[in-house]
């Protein structure tokens, strides 16, 4: 197989990557590809059929509930923000982690949104091509340099080899498919693009490379040098290095239905992607119909050819019919038009139901009270799968980038604390006033701890999602703090405090009565019971 080719997996899937992007996409995408989507009518192929296509075509109305399908997926995915552990490693990345500076919730969102589109989205973990050895600490902190993640939808993902290495399936070759600037391009106010091919790959001493190839676009191709293959020529080859040694396996992770896996998934949108273009199908008829029946056209017969040149209506004219003559209005009636939109209706609904199945799949089916709990709490729903595969890539990325960009290397001890998950609890858990009672007094009673009083409330969006029991645990003893200082406690202290007269009579007492300010009274109270000194049997 050559550098370019896409393999067999590719081809197969390349028509419903197309047909899923362009009904995302919106209705100029879909109306761009025209017969693709709304196929002719009999009247559109013969002569004229161009001039009445364009009319049916723009007229057509498209809703595209593909787009609004994902918004709504997403919205559920972010109710709650991403919980991002060990902020001393990983806050860096918190807001600069793609290769375009995107902050990592807004990567996650990409990835995720691809997924569901797509079924397969790649994610590769890179440096900046820089030689970080030769730079000066300072210089190295000025320029930010850091590692980053590129984000690679499924159409760029051309080619892959996965191989079986000490008893395990390794990705061993990836070819990935862009377009850049022609970097030959001479003309600085011309944007000429041309395809970039990337190839990340384990060399025979199964060290990572990365090569990239460029199309070439002028000139003769020199297919004897070992510089030019398949019509692209190497513009660069570098060998990734972590702490001065090049990485043995591929930092490049694909994220799917199923997991992070290789394997070709189908897109859980593509059955809607298909009933949406049912609905569009539809309702380019129903519109059809509207502008050929809804104005009533008046039909004479009997009127002799002069008469037909000067025929006024309105109430202001008269038209003298010959005998035998008729004169109406020919207007629609029937049930075609109100059958089409009742079908269009039940598309809306089958549209919703498709997708109410991806978030639950237990969704519009007769289920038990108990086996649908069960089934929910199993999180089985393709979008929580993905959301998994998503934090499970997302972990594995920021553990990488932690190692990349410390100059020493980290222990797997400490890399294990860093961790991405992304929400997935995707239904508000309101708790009642009672439940919260009944909480209460389980942990006064004992029965259930603090931390687990915490969860239980936590879960119930009672507590904010990104908060630790330690954390929550610190405000509490603050709070309480705060109101023995400045609060109720500090009000009711303040009546208390003595007078000027008080202080000095105590003091006179305390000479006779050192045992007084070792009581439990307040010593300050002129009607606590004043400490009896012990009989010595010494006269005083």
């Amino acid at each position: 197989m050559s550098l370019t080719q896409p393999n067999n997996i590719y081809l197969q899937n390349k028509d419903r990557w197309i047909k899923n992007r362009d009904f995302y996409e919106g209705a100029d995408a879909v109306k761009k590809k025209a017969d693709m989507y709304l196929p002719r009518l009999g009247a559109h192929k013969g002569e004229n059929g161009n001039y009445y296509y364009e009319t049916f075509l723009k007229n057509a109305v498209y809703y595209n509930t593909v787009n609004r399908s994902v918004s709504a997926f997403l919205g559920l995915s972010f109710r709650k923000p991403p919980l991002l552990t060990n902020p001393e490693l990983t806050e860096r990345y918190r807001h600069n982690f793609g290769s375009d500076g995107a902050s990592l919730f807004a990567f996650a969102e990409s990835v995720i949104k691809e997924t569901l589109l797509q079924g397969k989205c790649g994610v590769l973990v890179d440096f900046p091509a820089v030689d970080t050895q030769s730079l000066s600490k300072a210089e190295y902190e000025a320029q930010q340099i850091q590692s980053f993640c590129a984000m690679y939808t499924a159409e760029s993902i051309i080619n892959w080899k996965e191989e079986i290495r000490k008893g395990k399936k390794v990705l061993t070759l990836v070819v990935l498919k862009s377009e850049v600037i022609d970097p030959n391009n001479l003309d600085p106010f011309s944007d000429k693009t041309v395809d970039s091919y990337t190839v990340l790959k384990l060399d025979e001493s199964n060290e990572y490379v990365v090569e990239t190839y460029i199309q070439v676009s002028d000139g003769a191709i020199n297919s004897s040098s070992d510089n030019y293959y398949d019509g692209c020529y190497l513009y660069e080859s570098i060998k990734p290095k972590m702490q001065g040694k090049p990485l043995d396996f591929i930092p490049f992770y694909v994220v799917t239905p199923q997991g992070v896996t290789m394997q070709s998934i189908p897109s859980p949108l593509s059955p809607i992607v298909d009933l949406n273009q049912a609905h569009y199908l539809m309702s380019a008829l129903i519109q059809h119909a509207f502008i050929l029946c809804s104005s009533p056209t008046a039909v004479f017969s009997g009127l002799s050819g002069d008469q037909q040149n000067s025929i006024l209506l309105g109430g202001s004219s008269a038209i003298l019919l010959p005998l035998q003559g008729t004169a109406q209005y020919l207007e629609y009636s029937g049930q075609g038009v109100t059958t089409m939109q009742t079908y269009m209706q039940e598309l809306v609904t089958r549209i919703g139901t498709l997708g109410s199945k991806i978030i639950d799949p237990a969704q519009g089916s007769n289920l038990s009270a108990e086996a649908l709990t069960i089934t929910s709490s199993g999180q089985n729903s393709v979008l929580t799968s993905i959301i998994i595969g998503v934090s499970e890539v997302l972990t594995r990325a920021l553990r990488i980038m932690v190692q990349w960009d410390n100059e020493k290397e980290i222990s797997s001890k400490t890399l294990e604390t860093v961790n991405c998950q992304v929400n997935t609890d995707f239904n508000p858990s309101i708790i009642s006033a009672n439940h919260i009672n009944s909480i209460s007094l389980l942990n006064q009673k004992l029965l259930l701890s603090d931390e687990e009083t915490f969860d239980i409330l936590k879960k119930g969006e009672l507590i904010d999602n990104s908060k630790t029991f330690k954390d929550h645990q610190k405000e509490i003893e603050s709070s309480r703090f705060y109101d023995m200082v400045f609060g109720d406690l500090a009000m009711e202290a303040q009546s208390s405090i003595p007078s000027k007269q008080q202080v000095e009579d105590s003091v006179i007492d305390t000479k006779t009565n050192p045992d007084r300010f070792l009581s439990t009274e307040n010593p300050f109270d002129p009607n606590a019971k004043k400490a009896s000194t012990p009989d010595t049997g010494n006269p005083s």
